[in-house]
């Protein structure tokens, strides 16, 4: 496997790695005890999330337990936010795979290329022209015209099959 290869394997196993971290967050901040943890922990009511900007200054426009109040309880809040994460995932893979020249090396790339592009695209199959031009290949499903303004994560595949589409660089690109 080349050195490019071996990075963009590397940077695959570090997002799996987060992927599996992030995914305890909808556990716990479903726990009946959480706010009560945040509480003990100086995370009063009010308290909000800094985020620094280039002049030095924060925005602190988030309220740690508005937002959690949002999120606890609601799946559908749970599972896009695990959806996001496959978003960063796939676009920062694909674009890795860009750089390096893979897209017209192999049908599972191919199926990775059109999942890049259907996660920029608000999670759904864009094909334009010609596209899909070559074979799109991926564990039982294969892209075609058909699939134009599909929704990818959720309806088309599932987190399971992303996971193991993100698993399958090594195997295409070596």
């Amino acid at each position: 496997m080349s050195v490019e290869s071996e990075d963009i394997a590397d940077l695959i196993s570090e997002m799996r790695a987060a992927y599996a971290a992030l995914s305890l967050l909808p556990v716990l901040i479903n726990q009946p005890d959480f706010n009560d943890y945040l509480l003990a922990h100086g995370f009063d009511e009010g308290t909000t999330v800094r985020l620094g900007r280039k002049d030095g200054s924060y925005y602190e426009g988030l309220d740690v337990h508005d937002s959690l109040r949002s999120a606890s309880g609601h799946a559908p809040f749970n599972r896009m936010q695990l959806g996001m994460i496959f978003f960063l995932i796939f676009s920062t893979v694909g674009d890795r795979l860009k750089d390096q020249n893979y897209f017209d090396k192999d049908p599972l790339l191919e199926f990775f290329r059109h999942v890049r592009n259907a996660v920029s695209h608000g999670n759904a199959f864009n094909f334009v022209g010609k596209e899909p031009a070559l074979p799109a290949v991926f564990r039982g499903f294969t892209l075609s015209k058909a699939d134009h303004g599909s929704t990818l994560f959720f309806k088309y595949m599932l987190t399971g099959d992303a996971m193991d589409l993100a698993g399958r660089h090594r195997e295409a690109s070596s």
